[in-house]
This record gives C-alpha cells, structure tokens and sequence, in this order.
C-alpha cells in the first residue's frame, strides 16, 4: 500500500525531474568559465550542467570507479576521490562554478568539504549546492507519527530503519558513500555556507508533498521552508570587496 502511494506520488510530482530543472536554473551562461562537479557520478547530469553554462571545461570527482570511468567516457576530466577524506585534486582558485547535486547529506566531513568548494573557486565564483530537505513537508508529518524521515539515516547498513518503508518499498543501498549523514534545513544551509564565508544569494525548492508539480512549483515560491529538495547558490567574495571589472 505504501510502496504503491510513494511510486504514485514520484510518478505524479516527478520530483527528479523537477529538481534537476531548478538545480540547472542557477547556473549562469559563460562560455569561459570552468566547472567542477562534485560527486558528479555517471557525468549525465553534469554535462547538462555544462550546457546550460555554455563551457567545454568541464572537471569531475567521484569516489565510485565504474562513474569515473563513466564520466571520463562523456569527455569529462574526472578524478576518483573520497569527498569525506581526500583534498580535491585541484589548486586553489581553479573553478568559476562548483556544482554540488545531493551530495552534502552523504558526507560527515561537511566543514572540510565546504572549505575545500570554497578553495578551488576564484573570487566571484559560485557554488550550487543542492540537498533532501529535513524540515519537509513529508518528513514533518513522519516525525508526528513518529517514524524516521526518509532522508535522515539512523546506519550505514539499512536505510528503513524507523521507517514504514521496507526492503520491498525502498532497495537498500549498497554503494559507497550512499546513506545519508547530515540532512539540512534551508536555514541551516544557508548560515552553514555563511559560516564558511560565502555570500549566500538564494536558492530555489521544489516538490511539495503530496502536490502534483503544476501546484507544487506555485506553492514553493512562497514556501520553500517546507519543500522537498532545496537548491542554494552561494558565491566567493571578491578580496577586500572588490568587484569584477
């Protein structure tokens, strides 16, 4: 029953879809400027992200071999490293764009995670860092009946723990690096970037359980406090206040 609403709901509110939509709009045309993709799995997603910037410098990270080996195949120059562990193989100042698509909640380390995006961007650059949002909608109405919320994993091992979802309803996921570790509100990720000295300029959500995407894409334009996913674009301040020229 339950597994059979929440394929409903997807079909219907085709949240991927529309996330993905959101996450590209942020990004700004510059046929000059090179991107990092971060945790850029397979590199479909990034090449979309490409595109709508207009760039053919286009660089990866993954921490799984066979995406690596995958992306590298789309013609990006792709590095297999741990987010959680590793620097990124890269010097400082070396992106105008980092793009971050769900991949914060799966890292502990997300102050060294976030110093590192905020290393390898010049000045001016920005990041679009995009995640499951906690205070949902769906996961408020979970914690009144007092379940888990979905997006917030209790192990490493099973992601139906505390959750009406079972095995047959929600595959576990056996992936390196797939659970979920640190789940933000907006407000958290917002000041979360602040505290690392980005100027936050905003964000968009989308989702919102368990309207269809037509009324949902309305509702987050007033709300996007209590949305699905979220989406926030945050950029590196130039030195001592300057400004392009």
């Amino acid at each position: 029953m339950l597994s059979r609403l929440i394929g409903l709901l997807q079909r219907w509110g085709d949240l991927d879809r529309e996330y993905r939509r959101d996450v590209l709009s942020l990004f700004e045309p510059n046929s000059e400027a090179t991107l990092l993709d971060v945790g850029c799995g397979d590199g479909q997603f990034t090449l979309k992200v490409a595109a709508r910037i207009g760039t053919s410098k286009v660089f990866g990270i993954d921490v799984v071999k066979e995406n690596v080996e995958q992306a590298r195949a789309r013609g990006i120059a792709c590095y297999q490293a741990d987010l959680d562990e590793a620097r990124f193989p890269f010097e400082d100042e070396s992106f105008d764009a980092v793009c971050a698509n769900q991949i914060i909640e799966h890292l502990s380390k997300t102050d060294a995670f976030v110093k590192e995006v905020y290393r390898v961007l010049r000045p001016g650059g920005y990041a679009v860092i995009s995640t499951p949002n906690l205070a949902a909608l769906q996961c408020l109405i979970f914690l009144l009946l007092g379940w888990q919320p979905l997006p917030a994993h209790v192990s490493d091992e099973t992601t139906t723990v505390g959750s009406p979802v079972r095995r047959s309803d929600c595959q576990d996921q056996r992936m390196p690096g797939s659970h979920h570790r640190r789940v933000f509100t907006l407000r958290a990720l917002e000041e979360f970037l602040q505290h690392h000295g980005f100027d936050v300029e905003g964000g968009v959500a989308s989702g919102f359980f368990p309207l269809p995407a037509s009324i949902a894409r309305l509702v987050c334009a007033f709300d996007k406090r209590h949305a699905t996913n979220l989406a926030v674009k945050a950029h590196k301040s130039y030195p001592n206040g300057a400004t392009a020229t």
